[in-house]
């Protein structure tokens, strides 16, 4: 008799618990659609950064554009992680752009960090890591290692034709 007069006493009408568990759904579908929507504002914000240090390079800008890409590969690593994605990106795309300023030496070795990080995140085979991949061919060709420059577009190429099968 004690137990069932603590019971209900204890816990609120069902017409409350209701109204509380509805509460607690909306809450949850907030939360997966804002983070619905921050997928897609991520994507949107990286290619929109693309587009402007695109923009800079073409227009010779290039120390605005590192200083640019800098920036963002600072605030990704600061708002999403070290290893998300968009992070990722923007580690690669400032090293395309040490790449055209002519630090060749720090742009190949981002641009490889990049690529590690990519491969154990997101897959060798994930697109993203086969742009970072063509981008450190062009360094090395660049900085005169051709042999090795060949051998991994040769790698990368057989990936997108074959997908999987290594």
């Amino acid at each position: 008799a004690t137990w069932q007069t603590q019971t209900s006493r204890d816990f609120a009408p069902t017409s409350m618990r209701v109204r509380l568990l509805s509460a607690i759904a909306l809450l949850l579908l907030a939360a997966t659609h804002a983070a619905a929507v921050n997928t897609r504002t991520t994507r949107l914000a990286r290619g929109a950064l693309n587009n402007e240090l695109r923009s800079l390079i073409g227009q010779g800008r290039l120390e605005e554009a590192e200083e640019r890409a800098r920036a963002a590969m600072q605030n990704s690593i600061i708002q999403l992680g070290e290893t998300h994605p968009n992070t990722l990106n923007a580690k690669s795309s400032l090293a395309v752009v040490l790449w055209q300023r002519g630090k060749l030496d720090q742009s190949e070795r981002l641009q490889r960090a990049a690529l590690r990080s990519m491969e154990e995140c997101l897959g060798r085979y994930h697109q993203d890591t086969r742009i970072c991949r063509d981008n450190l061919v062009v360094a090395m060709r660049q900085r005169g290692r051709k042999a090795e420059a060949k051998k991994l577009a040769a790698e990368n190429q057989n990936m997108r034709h074959f997908g999987k099968r290594k």
